[in-house]
């Protein structure tokens, strides 16, 4: 008998910062994670045969074009999952790691079936990245007659009235800076600062206190703790919801990247 067979088409791509930051993926300052699917597709796109592995490349060059031997193309293969029984949707996953935070990498997928590997999907820009450093070198000082002429040229208030109440508060940004001890060791963390948040108190900041919380995990049958047996693996992630605080600085609902 003969089975007519077509490759599959290109598979579905994330990544967790393309095109904005996402909570679906993790990723931090040299690793990315990247996740695909295939769907079964009984058309013409690869004829109801199902994909069983994946090859997926990154590079620094959108072309994926080897650059005259430098290293600046890598990929790898990656055994395909399934949703269910019937091998209707394949999915995977994978972690790139040792990559240099900030720097823009291409990725891209290709799924794969018995009758070879099918057409790459669109190459999708990447940067990891982490949160940035403080801001650098703050500076909190009186307001100038000068200085408060340019900000509120017709306030109707008087120079004293503003100037008794205000403080000036400038920095530079973020930078890598290791001297005396200081943790500044990822500058804006790969990716340009958009915006600064400012915070000022009545109270010390030493005396806020950090809270922790304590996750208890549990296997499928329910035991949890020294009662559970094999290995748990997986991933959660952390949500707050400040819009019920009418107090509250910054309000709204965020949800925190996979946490490993």
């Amino acid at each position: 008998a003969i089975v007519a067979r077509s490759v599959p088409p290109p598979p579905k791509v994330e990544v967790g910062t393309y095109p904005s930051v996402s909570t679906k993926n993790r990723f931090s300052k040299d690793s990315l994670l990247v996740t695909f699917e295939s769907p079964l597709t009984g058309d013409t796109d690869s004829n109801g045969i199902r994909t069983d592995k994946f090859l997926i490349e990154w590079s620094t060059r959108s072309s994926f074009l080897p650059d005259d031997g430098v290293g600046s193309l890598w990929s790898t293969e990656v055994t395909a999952q399934y949703l269910n029984d019937d091998g209707e949707d394949a999915i995977g996953e994978m972690l790139i790691e040792s990559l240099d935070m900030g720097t823009q990498y291409y990725v891209r997928a290709l799924a794969h079936n018995s009758a070879g590997y099918g057409a790459p999907t669109n190459s999708v820009p990447v940067k990891p990245m982490t949160r940035p450093d403080p801001p650098f070198e703050p500076i909190v000082s009186s307001l100038t007659s000068d200085y408060l002429a340019s900000l509120h040229p017709n306030s109707g208030l008087s120079d004293s009235a503003i100037l008794g109440t205000s403080l000036l508060v400038s920095w530079q940004p973020p930078r890598v800076d290791a001297s005396n001890d200081r943790p500044d060791l990822v500058g804006d963390g790969g990716d340009g600062v958009s915006s600064y948040l400012i915070e000022w108190s009545r109270i010390s900041w030493d005396s806020y206190s950090p809270t922790v919380f304590e996750i208890n995990l549990q296997t499928a049958t329910g035991l949890g703790g020294s009662g559970a047996l094999g290995i748990l693996s997986g991933s959660f992630q952390i949500a707050i919801d400040t819009s019920v605080f009418s107090e509250a600085v910054v309000s709204g609902s965020y949800t925190s990247a996979a946490i490993p």
